[in-house]
């Protein structure tokens, strides 16, 4: 991922499955999702984390990203969010969610 980075310094936020859903579940090694966090904050970089599917405790925990101990600066929610009526929302940080920051 920092490779990719330093090719590519127009590089603004990073998106990520914290488990992705698609294809088979694959959960990412321990650790990862914080390297991620932490590569996001040295480089000022916002962290999305997709949680369409793994969101509202189908993991364990309300949201996958909290096994990892780690805040997303947006976090995309839906599916059980509404049951069963199509609704999505996103969350976020006062660091991206305010105008003007």
């Amino acid at each position: 991922m920092r490779s990719a980075l330093e090719r590519d310094p127009q590089i603004g936020a990073l998106i990520v499955e914290p488990v992705q859903g698609r294809g088979g579940v694959i959960v990412p090694p321990d650790g990862f999702l914080r390297a991620l966090r932490a590569l996001c904050d040295e480089r000022a970089l916002v962290l999305i984390l997709d949680e369409i599917y793994t969101g509202f405790g189908r993991t364990g925990t309300m949201f996958a990203c909290e096994r990892a101990g780690i805040v997303p600066d947006l976090l995309c929610v839906g599916k059980a969010l509404a049951g069963g009526v199509p609704l999505a929302a996103t969350i976020g940080t006062p660091r991206v969610m305010t105008p003007g920051r």
